[in-house]
């Protein structure tokens, strides 16, 4: 029932027109769902406290600020040595065909020739959070593309896993307005 602002599941009712504190909520518990008589399990929303959500917002910035002064230390400083990166330009650009770079030192030398892009700019819009150590960030690009980065990271913050998602230069958001 959606149009009520009540959700049901299994025989369970939500409430969504209450706001939920999730400081207070335990820890995520699987949910089950079954489909075509397989049983899966979804994550509730990973609760991340503020101070953690505003860190990750803090490192989104520096990270889009970083790339704007071509500072490629300060932008490899968010990756892990480890590093999965898909995108469709490594497709594109490099001729990968599953557009995946994989280690720090193969990122690091295709966003050397990234940050050779005249009129490079990313602008920082927020950070959208995932269950566990998942984010992803939400920017536009210098040609008016909206990008989400789908980020996996360690515990201490560093990429493991990231894919670059990109839209059209014609997507509006309402913040845009």
């Amino acid at each position: 029932e959606w149009g009520g602002a009540l959700l049901r599941l299994s025989g369970a009712s939500v409430d969504l027109t209450t706001p939920i504190d999730f400081a207070a909520r335990p820890a995520p518990r699987p949910l089950p769902f079954h489909r075509f008589g397989v049983e899966l399990h979804f994550l509730f929303l990973a609760s991340m406290d503020q101070t953690a959500q505003e860190r990750t917002r803090a490192r989104a910035q520096e990270w889009c600020d970083a790339w704007n002064r071509r500072d490629l230390a300060a932008v490899m400083a968010h990756y892990a040595e480890t590093i999965e990166l898909c995108s469709p330009y490594v497709a594109s650009r490099l001729g990968i065909s599953d557009g995946v770079l994989r280690g720090k030192e193969a990122v690091r030398a295709y966003f050397a020739k990234g940050m050779e892009i005249p009129g490079l700019r990313l602008d920082y819009i927020d950070v959208l959070f995932g269950a566990g150590h998942s984010h992803a960030v939400l920017y536009r690009r210098e040609t008016g593309a909206l990008v989400i980065d789908v980020v996996e990271c360690d515990s201490e913050g560093r990429a493991l896993n990231m894919r670059a998602c990109y839209g059209s230069p014609d997507i509006k958001l309402a913040l845009d307005q």
